[in-house]
């Protein structure tokens, strides 16, 4: 049995709330989880004592999961959800959060993901029994997109049905924070789209996303990552696997076959500079 929210009851209602707002309930349920994260090291049952909480409760729980071994992304997420239910109570509840909200949370360090090597990213795209849905099929086609263009988890998601070629093969990358560009797509994310595609019981149109919710809207980077860790825990792939190696794992395998950085960045919509940081310079000539 699911233990109890903490921080009840004012925790149900701003995961209600956040629900009938449109977040997902994969989102929703990763809210309540990291709260109930946070209460483990605080041991408060109650959404009043957040009012003791300031920057030494900050630091307390970064130092404990740090210890843990969370990642710092994983931490700034958990403190991040922290930090939206304290604005809730004070906003909505009356509650004085103001020492917790005044609080400086740790700066992320962003690090380069590994890349996916081939069996791997093969073992992803396999649909698991329990997936046999046009969600799960969805999913394959994500990822096959993602593991055949080079797409960020951001411009996936950004990604209109218009923006996709089937017939050309390629896939418009227009909504991005790097270069826009046009990619080629494999034949197995082509023929994993169609399959999707087929599988739905409506028709997008061309300005509509193009991986869709149950209830047609766009989904969030949040999603992806955790139906990419559903899938992965089902086919029993490494724990430190993540969306985002099925994009490095394209631009490594260019640098080992010898392509210029100009080449990979042109690819991934990066700069040669950035393609010299994030790929090891050993694989790119």
């Amino acid at each position: 049995m699911k233990p109890s929210a903490p921080f009840m009851p004012q925790s149900g209602i701003w995961l209600a709330n956040l629900s009938k707002n449109g977040k997902s309930d994969n989102t929703v349920e990763c809210y309540e989880r990291d709260l109930r994260d946070v209460a483990a090291v605080l041991g408060k049952d109650l959404a009043g004592d957040l009012t003791s909480c300031d920057q030494s409760s900050i630091d307390q729980l970064h130092s404990v999961w740090s210890a843990q071994g969370c990642s710092s992304a994983t931490i700034l997420r958990r403190l991040s959800a922290l930090r939206a239910f304290a604005k809730f109570l004070c906003c909505t509840c009356g509650v004085d959060c103001s020492r917790l909200l005044s609080a400086v949370l740790p700066r992320l360090i962003r690090r380069h993901r590994p890349g996916i090597d081939d069996a791997e990213v093969q073992a992803a795209l396999e649909l698991p029994i329990a997936d046999q849905t046009w969600v799960g099929l969805r999913d394959s086609a994500m990822f096959s997109v993602q593991a055949s263009a080079a797409v960020t988890t951001a411009e996936l998601i950004a990604l209109d049905v218009r923006n996709l070629k089937l017939s050309q093969a390629v896939v418009v990358i227009a909504h991005t924070h790097l270069t826009p560009r046009t990619v080629g797509i494999a034949a197995f994310a082509v023929l994993a789209v169609q399959n999707y595609l087929a599988s739905l019981s409506f028709v997008l149109a061309p300005h509509d996303p193009l991986f869709v919710t149950n209830r047609g809207g766009r989904l969030t980077a949040r999603t992806v990552q955790l139906r990419f860790r559903r899938r992965r825990r089902a086919l029993g792939i490494r724990e430190t696997a993540c969306p985002i190696g099925l994009r490095h794992g394209v631009g490594e395998k260019l640098a080992a076959a010898g392509h210029s950085p100009a080449t990979i960045a042109c690819a991934l919509g990066l700069s040669p500079v950035s393609v010299s940081k994030y790929f090891s310079a050993r694989n790119i000539v």
